[in-house]
């Protein structure tokens, strides 16, 4: 049986956000805000009943609450997928009640930055959080056997109290993150602020991981970190992808770059793609396309480019595509895009940030160029060279299938938690 729950909210009726956990059974959807939306919903019963006792449930399964403060700025993005995926994983072995607190597209400002800075929080940290919520959410973390927090964004819900119960999904290192932004913002102003707060995201970061009962990384250079800062369990659960994909079309001939171009980190890396990049590749095939796929990408324009928006199956963004670029000059964390664009069998032209993480072979499994002129010529020879494609598209598949697919994610997430609910059951 599927179980939704809106718990005595309205009913939804203009759902914006299709399939994030739709298809995850024995799940529990709860919208703090009703503004702020995860997933494509069934009709749902106004009420339905609340797991309200702790303990272990009829076969052993843990109840777990996923706090998944979501951001429709960066809608149906590579942490959409990754939740997405765990969640479908998880739900084999856990009862999961996901509890979505965020601002949806109502971000948090004035009086709430206000006090979650008073509270200690850094801006980064806070861009998802409204204190009034603490209590509502609160009450129902109370419940869960097991506190799933899908982001950092998601953490300051969560009480010192109800830490060591709890596991942080790490998508990044945030404060490696303000700290690439203090200098690569294009906004003087920006640069000035995430210098000033550099320091005080870190020490919130360590001081919290320390706290939890688990942090999965994606790498293991995150990994790593998170060690070295005190936390007590880390656990790599990197990104994955479906191995079982159609392969791009034969005659496909675009270059491609799916993001969400809500992102900072995206926006600036089509940024210099367009300026430093695309004129060298169009002056030697002037009919060469850049196909931009992803929410946001209708506001970039320029000669051979062409926007396609959103795309609800991911498959459709590569059908065409001859290369995929990877163009980042910031960010933490590893990218979707890499993993899904070679296992299609399309091959990837990346940065060192792009790639950073990734247990991929440069110059075998992709290309890696972080200057300009060497980035063209990558996307060039890939263009005009056919037997170069093919070997550089089989190779990069083959990696992708044998290091990353979400089966053997969703294993290692699932063994690290039952291995904390375990733990904390003999407590």
């Amino acid at each position: 049986m599927r179980w939704w729950a809106t718990v005595g909210l309205e009913e939804p009726r203009d759902v914006a956000r299709p399939g994030l956990v739709s298809g995850v059974p024995s799940t529990e959807l709860v919208y703090v805000d009703q503004r702020s939306r995860i997933g494509h919903l069934p009709s749902v019963p106004h009420t339905c009943r609340m797991h309200e006792a702790r303990g272990p449930r009829p076969g052993g399964r843990p109840r777990v609450a996923v706090l998944y403060a979501t951001d429709e700025g960066v809608d149906g993005g590579g942490s959409d997928r990754r939740v997405a995926a765990l969640l479908a994983g998880l739900k084999e072995i856990a009862d999961l009640q996901v509890i979505n607190p965020g601002a949806g597209s109502h971000r948090p400002h004035g009086w709430a930055r206000i006090r979650a800075a008073a509270a200690g929080v850094p801006p980064r940290i806070s861009q998802q959080y409204q204190p009034g919520r603490n209590l509502e959410v609160r009450r129902r973390l109370q419940h869960a056997d097991v506190i799933l927090a899908a982001t950092v964004f998601s953490l300051p819900y969560v009480p010192r109290s109800l830490r060591t119960r709890t596991i942080l999904d790490a998508h990044n290192v945030e404060s490696l993150v303000v700290s690439q932004l203090a200098a690569t913002d294009p906004s003087r102003w920006r640069r000035f602020a995430y210098r000033a707060t550099v320091r005080w995201t870190e020490r919130w970061e360590k001081a919290v991981v320390r706290d939890l009962g688990q942090v999965w990384a994606v790498s293991e250079n995150e990994a790593e970190w998170f060690s070295q800062a005190g936390a007590r369990a880390v656990v790599v659960v990197p990104n994955g992808v479906d191995i079982d994909v159609p392969p791009a079309a034969a005659d496909a001939r675009e270059v491609v770059f799916v993001a969400s171009f809500g992102s900072t980190f995206n926006r600036q890396a089509l940024g210099w793609f367009l300026e430093r990049v695309w004129p060298s590749i169009r002056a030697m095939r002037p009919a060469t396309v850049l196909t931009l796929v992803g929410r946001g990408s209708e506001q970039f324009n320029g000669p051979g480019v062409t926007a396609r928006g959103f795309v609800p199956e991911i498959h459709d963004a590569y059908r065409t595509a001859r290369v995929a670029i990877a163009p980042l000059i910031s960010g933490a964390g590893t990218r979707l895009k890499v993993l899904e664009s070679l296992a299609h069998r399309v091959p990837v032209v990346s940065t060192h940030r792009g790639a950073e993480g990734l247990d991929l072979r440069a110059d075998e499994d992709y290309f890696l160029a972080d200057d300009p002129e060497d980035f063209a010529r990558a996307c060039l020879r890939l263009l005009t060279d056919d037997g170069l494609h093919e070997r550089m598209a089989s190779r990069g598949a083959a990696s992708v299938a044998g290091r990353y697919s979400w089966p053997a994610s969703c294993e290692q997430a699932a063994g690290a938690l039952l291995a904390l609910s375990g733990r904390l059951a003999k407590t």
